[in-house]
């Protein structure tokens, strides 16, 4: 059983799915959110649960930037990590752990959400797919 569960924050409900369903097929725990205000709410309800956020940064309504101010401002939820998903990684704001550059294959991403979700039987030394890591 994994330490830290997904959520994904896309207003694209296709992309989502499909997300999602590489995510579990490799034993994630997933839920959806379809904009930031959503994802706030199934953190909240999630009670003391540790997340990874995959965060679009374009949606209607509270946008991934908004989301991001919002969540790093909660007490109990700005400890949990954010990796924005989007074609503009030099739009990504301040409070994130990762970029993950749009497009992008199923590979990178399961690959980026093991660096940040326990996973017992991968190496720390396992070689990452070959992308550029976002400058800090």
């Amino acid at each position: 059983m994994r330490e830290t569960s997904v959520l994904i924050v896309d207003d694209n409900e296709d992309f989502r799915g499909l997300m999602r369903l590489a995510l579990e097929e490799e034993g994630f725990a997933v839920l959806e959110a379809c904009d930031g205000q959503e994802a706030l709410t199934r953190l909240k309800e999630s009670g003391s649960s540790r997340w990874l956020v995959l965060l679009d940064l374009m949606m209607p309504g509270m946008t991934g930037w908004e989301f991001v101010l919002a969540m790093r401002a909660d007490p109990l939820l700005r400890d949990n990590r954010i990796v924005a998903t989007t074609a503009v990684p030099e739009d990504a704001p301040c409070g994130i752990d990762a970029v993950l550059r749009k497009p992008f294959g199923l590979e990178k991403l399961v690959w980026m959400v093991e660096q940040y979700c326990s996973r017992a039987d991968v190496a720390e030394d396992t070689p990452a797919p070959a992308f550029a890591p976002p400058p800090h």
